[in-house]
């Protein structure tokens, strides 16, 4: 009998985060908080939009310096927001977690800059 040894991480070499939307923001870390301004010309294609950068409700509501429920009602019905919901049962209450692309951000910054 031959034993496997693995290379698994152990609990002490996790760091885990204190806050909950900092655990579940950290999907990628970016190298600077700021969005790059320059437009990829491959974020059209479908593959594009896949692999740029996506936010979390919490990291846009600190970088525009608004609250989390204005984010989430600008960003809501915005085409190519990525949308996990699960829906209300009898005992439970629907969640829904946004993940919102760098281009869309982009876009919708410009339309509001416009408007104001």
């Amino acid at each position: 009998m031959s034993s496997c040894v693995s290379s698994s991480v152990r609990l002490t070499d996790v760091k885990f985060s204190s806050t909950y939307n900092e655990q579940w923001c950290a999907m990628e870390i970016p190298a600077s908080t700021q969005p790059s301004l320059v437009r990829a010309s491959s974020s059209s294609t479908p593959a594009g939009v896949a692999f740029e950068r996506h936010y979390c409700v919490n990291e846009l509501a600190q970088l525009w310096g608004l609250s989390e429920k204005t984010i989430r009602r600008i960003f809501n019905n915005e085409p190519g927001v990525i949308k996990w919901e699960s829906t209300e049962t009898r005992f439970k209450r629907g969640y829904t977690t946004l993940r919102i692309p760098e281009t869309v951000v982009q876009r919708v910054h410009r339309k509001l800059r416009k408007a104001g």
